[in-house]
């Protein structure tokens, strides 16, 4: 399946207007998409319902869409929904597998320049760290039609659902109580029972009277000790982390985080379009890692960046140098193996500006007096980059930001990135030339590309 978004690279005719924030300007614009996407599976005869407050389904960017399907259906739904994407111009950028039976996706859509997500949340049996808490069929069976055109579990069932997730999350909000009050309203004799046989009787009357004084702070200030009697039920503790380990070794054998490098000269824009994209990609994975050249063993100090006109700097001895290029090697790999690559699999982008390559362009920003052998065998042991991006722009509009060096010496590196570009796998150029917001929605869509690439390739192979 190809991706709706790899298209040959252009200028985006829909750009946001000058002055306003960039973030803003991508917000996409989410209208009935989640709706829409429900009746697309619906009318797949796909057995689900809609847990949580279906008023909320589809209202903000925020807010993600919590099903639950037949498990007969489970490995199906990766196939649709990146199906429901390309046929609207986007693509599935994301599946994390963060329970046995429960599976978070993340769509991408484009209108214009603006990139925006759809957040699906899907699973069959509800687990907690492998401990079974609601069937699949508990919550199918005598589905009701809601008003909002999609269906939602049995009163009882989706209180035991929401209430469950809020108690095993920690956490819970007003606004979480009245939606629970409004559920109990309906069938209060038969939430009580279902809360009795999850809680146990004590715990049952209490959440009782804190609906009946619709006080959801006798909750909130109670959930520890409630988890603690979920977590009592019966289970088989060695196939819950049998199950886990399972889980946890297929995210380590194919990570869903991303390392992506940003290359260029000075001047050339990478700390803004990094700034402007680590927002914008941010729902793709669970946090954004940055870092300048090196890992700095994982610990980069806060406002990463180079150092002041670093060309003016004496380059070190070659013995120095050499020194040097040993010790960043050990920072690579010790930081890789032990903390980035771990990173990775639990779902981080990992965003450099400057790589290890970047020695092969500009040695003297790094004060390197070595012999060109050496460097190269450096750059060949380094970890390789996922993908690596490319800025380039006419000379003259480089040294119109930033006048450091000679308009020869950026001629010179120019013709050297583009001629690292064509040794690199998955490298890409960008054309910095155009205004920032372009320049950040081509980087956007070779990483969203990316993203959807390897998920299609993970899903293929769950399949195979």
């Amino acid at each position: 399946m190809r991706c709706a978004l790899e298209e040959p690279m252009h200028r985006p005719t829909d750009t946001p207007k000058v002055g306003t924030p960039l973030r803003e300007a991508r917000a996409l614009v989410r209208t009935d998409l989640a709706r829409e996407l429900l009746s697309f599976l619906s009318s797949k005869s796909m057995p689900l319902v809609v847990v949580g407050d279906p008023a909320k389904v589809g209202q903000s960017a925020a807010n993600d869409i919590d099903i639950v399907v037949s498990p007969l259906w489970f490995d199906r739904l990766s196939g649709l929904l990146a199906d429901f994407a390309e046929a609207r111009g986007g693509c599935l950028a994301q599946m994390l597998h963060h329970e046995e039976s429960a599976r978070y996706f993340v769509l991408a859509f484009w209108q214009g320049s603006r990139l925006g997500y759809l957040k699906v949340d899907a699973c069959t049996d509800y687990l907690r760290r492998g401990r079974l808490l609601i069937r699949a069929e508990d919550l199918l069976d005598g589905a009701e039609l809601s008003e909002f055109g999609f269906r939602t579990p049995r009163p009882e069932m989706a209180f035991a659902y929401y209430l469950l997730k809020r108690i095993e999350k920690g956490n819970l909000e007003a606004e979480q109580f009245a939606y629970l009050r409004r559920l109990w309203s309906r069938e209060p004799s038969k939430c009580f029972q279902v809360a009795r046989s999850f809680l146990g009787t004590a715990d049952a009357e209490l959440i009782q009277a804190a609906i009946d004084s619709n006080s959801f702070v006798v909750i909130a200030h109670n959930l520890k000790r409630l988890r603690r009697s979920v977590r009592r039920l019966d289970v088989s503790l060695f196939w819950a982390w049998y199950r886990e380990l399972k889980r946890g070794l297929r995210r380590v054998a194919a990570p869903t985080g991303l390392h992506v490098c940003l290359l260029g000269p000075d001047g050339i824009g990478k700390s803004s379009v990094i700034s402007e994209t680590r927002e914008v990609l941010k729902p793709l994975f669970r946090r954004v890692r940055r870092y300048h050249f090196r890992p700095h063993f994982d610990h980069e100090p806060k406002g990463v960046g180079g150092v002041p006109r670093p060309h003016e700097m004496k380059a070190r001895s070659p013995i120095a140098s050499l020194s040097k290029l040993g010790y960043w090697l050990l920072d690579y790999w010790s930081s890789y193996v032990l903390r980035l690559y771990w990173w990775k699999a639990a779902s981080t982008l990992l965003l450099f500006d400057r790589y290890g390559e970047d020695l092969l362009v500009d040695s003297a920003r790094y004060r390197y007096g070595g012999p060109d052998w050496a460097a190269r065998a450096f750059t060949a042991l380094l970890p390789r980059a996922d993908v690596y991006v490319f800025l380039m722009a006419p000379v003259e509009q480089v040294l119109e930001r930033k006048q450091e060096l000679t308009l020869d010496e950026v001629q010179r590196q120019l013709d050297a990135y583009r001629s690292l570009a064509a040794t690199l796998p998955n490298a890409r150029i960008v054309d910095a030339a155009w205004p920032l917001d372009q320049v950040c929605y081509e980087v956007e869509r070779i990483i969203v590309g990316e993203m959807n690439r390897r998920t299609l390739h993970r899903i293929a192979a769950r399949r195979s």
